[in-house]
């Protein structure tokens, strides 16, 4: 069982390459998980996946927001964590 860290940057990657040109969010989603053997690490990449994709403009706005708040202690590189 991967730790909570793993599983959070494993839901940034499958966000990170998500390209809606190329797949449809399902089957990209069961792609990217594939190799995960664990049932329940699968549903939680995949929830997260989903969700951030779902909202996507409201997160778009808050992160921006959050940037122009946090200008001097954040990195716009980590813009897909927050």
């Amino acid at each position: 069982m991967k730790k909570f860290s793993d599983l959070i940057e494993d839901a940034v990657n499958c966000i990170k390459t998500y390209n809606r040109v190329i797949k449809t969010i399902d089957s990209h989603a069961d792609d990217f998980l594939a190799a995960f053997k664990d049932p329940y690490e699968r549903v939680f990449v995949k929830q997260v996946f989903h969700g951030c994709i779902r909202y996507e403009d409201f997160l778009k706005t808050f992160v921006n927001v959050f940037f122009k708040l946090h200008t001097g202690t954040t990195n716009r590189n980590d813009a897909v964590l927050f």
